[in-house]
């Protein structure tokens, strides 16, 4: 009977030892890979380098201040976009200086304005029928474009990360 516990207690160990192993493994891969960017697609949205001003120059921006510019696209009717908008807030504090992040979402729903008077420092939202002609089939997405509209880099945006990745962009191009 007390061999049996002595092989128990060792098995035990071993598979307690084991499984700290591969947490502790898996760990250091996730910590290597580090914060994930936005998840682009080739075949999605307009290409790297392509100008996206005169898709845009219909909507009448008024963001022409020689900065680069985060589109992001949404829609009223995703999840993912209402929770992506105080993560493009909250990133606007920091970035302000450096960028604009402008949200253009499709067309409001009925009895509803097509552009949204914000308070001050939130994201400005633009509506319009401008994610088909971009060529956008899927929201949240977002495009960063350079001063003059030449795109930076685009992708499928998920989360908070996702939009630093393309506003570091700027920092690597320029």
């Amino acid at each position: 009977m007390k061999i049996w516990l002595i092989f128990d207690s060792i098995g035990l160990l071993f598979t307690a030892t084991m499984l700290y192993l591969t947490i502790r493994q898996v760990g250091l891969i996730l910590g290597r890979l580090g914060p994930i960017g936005a998840r682009s697609s080739a075949d999605v949205g307009p290409r790297v380098g392509e100008n996206l001003s005169p898709l845009l120059d219909p909507l009448d921006l008024p963001i022409k201040n020689g900065k680069p510019t985060l589109y992001i696209f949404g829609s009223d009717s995703c999840g993912i976009c209402s929770k992506i908008k105080p993560a493009a807030t909250s990133l606007m504090k920091y970035w302000a200086a450096k960028s604009n992040i402008v949200m253009l979402y499709d067309l409001a729903p009925k009895n509803s304005q097509n552009r949204q008077d914000l308070k001050e420092g939130d994201v400005p939202i633009f509506r319009g029928d401008i994610r088909e002609s971009v060529g956008i089939p899927m929201v949240p997405f977002a495009v960063m474009a350079n001063p003059v509209g030449v795109v930076l880099g685009k992708g499928l945006v998920n989360e908070m990360s996702h939009l630093e990745s393309l506003l570091e962009l700027t920092q690597i191009k320029n």
